[in-house]
């Protein structure tokens, strides 16, 4: 089981008192989640890498590997992360029959004033053959991103894909269009 950028707390800021808070109810508490064997990251952004929920997580799973871009191994080993694979762009790694391709993608990262774009930022390709069929089964999580010219190569190189979560609902900054 892999989770995307997983969020559990109230709000998606360093300190839960303030921030942007959660508009709908999560759908299952951390002690109700499967087993759990990745987790994929897509950048450093608050509302996609919550350090409270991953500290839990991995109370939870201890031997949840953590797939990361480039950039953010240093972060996750503070969390106490035992298990991280970090990846920079169009880089690939397979692990227990699951391969993982970092995408490039339209977007930034930064959670304070001085670590603008210090780590990387990706979609993910997860292809598997677990159940054994002739036909790779591709899964396709973009991040936060828009249209560009990659995803245009990206559809070339893999054009069988058979799960894509895509982002909606960005309108500004006007440059991210």
């Amino acid at each position: 089981m892999i989770l995307t950028d997983p969020i559990f707390s109230k709000r998606s800021w360093p300190l839960q008192l303030f921030g942007p808070k959660r508009r709908t109810p999560q759908a299952l508490k951390i002690e109700q989640l499967p087993q759990i064997d990745f987790i994929v990251i897509s950048h450093n952004h608050y509302d996609h890498l919550d350090y409270h929920s991953i500290r839990k997580l991995i109370v939870r799973f201890p031997n949840i590997v953590i797939m990361a871009p480039f950039g953010l191994k240093k972060v996750l080993l503070k969390l106490e992360v035992k298990q991280i694979i970090e990846l920079d762009w169009r880089d690939s790694v397979t692990v227990d029959e699951l391969t993982f391709l970092a995408t490039s993608s339209i977007h930034w990262s930064n959670r304070g004033l001085f670590d603008v774009n210090k780590a990387l930022w990706c979609g993910w390709m997860i292809q598997s053959n677990i159940d054994n069929q002739d036909q790779l089964k591709t899964v396709y999580f973009m991040g936060d991103t828009c249209y560009s010219v990659e995803l245009k190569e990206i559809a070339k190189r893999f054009p069988s894909i058979d799960l894509a979560l895509i982002p909606i609902g960005a309108y500004a900054p006007r440059w991210y269009m």
